[in-house]
C-alpha cells in the first residue's frame, strides 16, 4: 500500500509540474507584457509632467515680460498726464500767447452761450420714457432757444 501511495503521489506531482510548465510560459509572457505596459504608462506620465513643467516655465517668463511692459506703460502714462497738465496750465498758455503775439479780443455777446441743466424738474409718467431725465436749455442774450 505504501508503494501504491507513493506512485499516486509521484503521478500527481508529475501532472502538476507538467501543467505548470505548460502554463508557466504563458504566465511568464503575461508578466512581461504587464511590466511593459506599466513601464510605458510610467514613461508617458513622466514625459507629460516634464512637458507641463516646461509650459509652466514658459508661461512664467511670458508673464514676467508682460508685467514689465505694463509697468513701463504705466510710467509712460503718468509722464503723459504730467505733460498734459503742464501744457494746459494757464502759465504755459499765457507764455504761448506772448510768444506768438496773439491779439485776443473779448467775444461778442452773440458768441456767448450758456448751458443750464435743470435737475429739479419733475418728470411725469409720459415723459419717463425719455432716455435722459435732464433738461438742457440754451440762452442767448436773455432769450431761451430750447426748453
Amino acid at each position: 500500500m505504501n508503494l501504491q501511495a507513493r506512485e499516486i503521489q509521484s503521478r500527481r506531482t508529475a501532472r502538476n509540474s507538467s501543467a505548470r510548465r505548460k502554463s508557466g510560459g504563458f504566465g511568464f509572457l503575461a508578466a512581461i507584457v504587464h511590466v511593459l505596459v506599466l513601464g510605458c504608462i510610467l514613461f508617458f506620465v513622466v514625459n507629460y509632467r516634464i512637458s507641463l513643467k516646461d509650459d509652466i516655465a514658459r508661461l512664467n517668463r511670458e508673464a514676467t515680460t508682460l508685467k514689465r511692459n505694463i509697468h513701463q506703460y504705466d510710467r509712460e502714462l503718468e509722464h503723459l498726464k504730467l505733460k498734459r497738465e503742464a501744457l494746459t496750465s494757464w502759465t504755459h498758455i499765457r507764455s504761448k500767447i506772448r510768444e506768438y503775439n496773439l491779439a485776443l479780443v473779448a467775444p461778442e455777446p452773440y458768441q456767448v452761450r450758456q448751458v443750464m441743466i435743470d435737475r429739479k424738474r419733475n418728470i411725469s409718467s409720459s415723459e419717463a420714457s425719455v432716455t435722459s431725465p435732464l433738461v438742457v436749455s440754451q440762452t442767448t442774450q436773455g432769450r431761451s432757444d430750447l426748453q
